[in-house]
């Protein structure tokens, strides 16, 4: 602030301004921080909350629907959107697996039961496994292809111990049956030496 000459010539001085102390600023800024760190925490706390319940509701979904179900119903209305829905959909594709492996190691053990009667060959059995494992496998494949191959995979186990047992058990069904024949031949062989011994005498 600039005095003017007449004020300078009485010699009167101009009173410096002390410091202001902007206390009640500070704590206004302080409560301010307080306030909104407060209400951060809470909607965080709430955020959390809100996506566990829409987790568990996803979750009892598929409890009530099942896994393939509920990936069927999702992709008819084109995916996955809110948390519950998501949350179904990756609890859905990893019991899908299960289910869908259960129903075809039923379908397995029903081909070997068929086959095993009917005494079919094993290449009909091999290609009737492979078509399950395919056809499985396809059917989660559509939802989501990373467990569609891990199913594959599973499946490929399966059916490959299931033709190993079917091959082990069409092998002894043959040794068998050869060992049948063999004892009627010597049966028979026995039959006509002890008839060529009669005749002799």
């Amino acid at each position: 602030m600039a005095l003017l000459p007449k004020y300078q010539r009485l010699g009167i001085q101009a009173r410096q301004p002390r410091s202001i102390d902007f206390a009640d600023a500070r704590e206004s800024a302080r409560l301010g921080s307080t306030i909104s760190e407060s209400v951060g925490r809470m909607s965080n706390f709430l955020f959390k909350k809100t996506i566990e319940k829409e987790t568990l509701l996803g979750q009892e979904r598929v409890r009530k629907e099942g896994g393939a179900l509920t990936l069927e119903k999702l992709e008819a209305q084109g995916g996955a959107k809110t948390i519950s829905e998501k949350a179904a959909y990756e609890l859905g594709a990893r019991l899908a697996i299960a289910e869908i492996e259960t129903d075809a190691q039923v379908q397995i053990n029903n081909v070997l039961a068929a086959g095993e009667l009917n005494n079919t060959p094993a290449s009909v059995i091999n290609q009737a496994l492979a078509d399950i494992n395919d056809g499985f496998s396809e059917s989660l494949n559509v939802f989501d292809p990373v467990a569609g191959s891990v199913l594959q995979q599973k499946l490929t186990g399966r059916t490959d111990l299931a033709i190993n047992k079917y091959n082990i058990w069409q092998s002894a069904k043959y040794a068998k049956e050869l060992q049948e024949k063999n004892i009627i031949k010597m049966g028979m062989r026995s039959k006509i030496l002890l008839m060529i011994q009669y005749y002799q005498e």
